[in-house]
């Protein structure tokens, strides 16, 4: 925990990000910075409710570790009352800085067509019991861009469209290359605000319905070719499967002046739970110069914000779990929380950095972050932690 703790202030800055936070009580015996990491830090280790924090954080070695030298602690009820004056804007700004100093430490970008590029995702989810639309960058670790509450069912759309403009007018336009989402974002909305914000929409969809895919299909299934239409097959090793892709730029999109390529991707799987299984979509991109493999590859970068976004959060902090019935302070717990995912896969991408340190805390395979939770726990006093199961 000690090493985790110095990693977060020497290569991420954590305590003066942290310092950053202004409450409204007036000589607090413990300060709103220290009350931020210890829901940080709760949420490194696993915490599974306010309680189990308390009584956590009452453990000697835990206070040592925090640098907290008195013997006061916050409590659960303490944390929930302190945090619901704490302004949003600061912890999102907290969130927007971690998310570039990800990229300063070269862990975030994916390779398309032997390129790097920064690949953004867009999708709703549910955060502390809350709906929210959520933006993240593709990486090796997880990259909160912006998070934004969605009022209620059926309005994902138009908060996802308001996350995207107010990161590109606080973070300038073109703050990624490339931005997609899944079906939901087929619309013109979509495409002009991604063009606003200077970047390059794209989107996964099964949606054979669409009048520019029927369009496609058309070229795709003539029985020679059409000149401009790519086309790519090949095997697939590490997913298992034999894919089949077609591509043609300059595709109308309704009756607009929007221009998109369209990709279609055809993958049947010979392995694992799905063989025998064929899979078919789409891609939808704005970027006109993207080939059919590096598309295929950014079709499958689609589900980066649900299993290395969403999921990961949700085993990692159980962020699912309603920790206040406040909206406002449910928001915070969910930024502190999205704070601490952020840090603990950078970390552990960084310990992968360095085998022999990697060695002394996992020599088998991939270091899980359930593992790496195990390993912090375990720290810090085994046999306290123990005891308060």
């Amino acid at each position: 925990m000690a090493g985790f703790l110095r990693f977060c202030d020497e290569k991420i800055g954590l305590n003066s990000l942290l310092n950053r936070i202004s409450g409204t009580r007036k000589l607090p015996v413990i300060p709103d910075s220290m009350i931020a990491k210890t829901v940080v830090v709760g949420a490194d280790i696993g915490m599974e409710s306010l309680r189990q924090l308390d009584v956590t954080l009452r453990l000697p070695e835990m206070r040592k570790t925090l640098g907290s030298e008195r013997p006061q602690v916050a409590s659960d009820t303490t944390i929930a009352r302190v945090i619901k004056e704490w302004d949003i804007g600061e912890l999102e700004g907290i969130v927007r800085m971690l998310w570039r100093k990800a990229r300063t430490m070269g862990v975030l970008g994916k390779e398309l067509g032997g390129e790097e590029r920064s690949v953004g995702v867009i999708d709703g989810t549910t955060l502390g019991g809350c709906l929210r639309s959520v933006m993240v960058e593709v990486g090796e670790a997880v990259a909160c861009v912006g998070v934004e509450p969605i009022p209620k069912r059926g309005k994902e759309l138009p908060s996802s469209m308001k996350l995207i403009r107010t990161v590109a007018r606080e973070e300038g336009k073109g703050f990624v290359a490339l931005l997609g989402g899944d079906g939901l974002y087929a619309c013109e909305t979509f495409w002009r605000t991604c063009r606003r914000a200077g970047v390059k929409g794209w989107v996964k969809t099964a949606e054979e319905g669409l009048s520019i895919i029927q369009d496609a299909n058309g070229l795709f299934d003539a029985r020679q070719l059409p000149l401009g239409v790519e086309y790519r097959e090949g095997v697939d090793a590490q997913r298992g499967c034999r894919f089949r892709v077609w591509a043609v730029e300059e595709m109308p999109w309704s009756e607009t002046n929007i221009k998109l390529k369209v990709a279609r991707v055809e993958e049947e799987y010979f392995k694992g739970r799905r063989k025998g299984h064929t899979e078919r979509f789409w891609v939808l991109s704005q970027d006109q110069g993207m080939k059919a493999l590096p598309l295929r590859e950014l079709a499958h970068g689609r589900w980066f914000i649900e299993n290395n976004g969403f999921k990961t959060a949700n085993e990692q902090a159980n962020t699912k779990h309603v920790w206040s019935r406040d909206d406002h302070t449910a928001r915070i717990f969910s930024l502190l929380q999205l704070i601490g995912v952020m840090l603990i896969t950078a970390y552990r991408h960084w310990l992968e950095t360095f085998k022999e340190k990697l060695k002394s805390l996992w020599d088998h395979g991939i270091l899980s972050l359930k593992t790496l939770r195990m390993n912090l726990l375990s720290s810090l006093n085994p046999k306290g932690i123990q005891d308060t199961g």
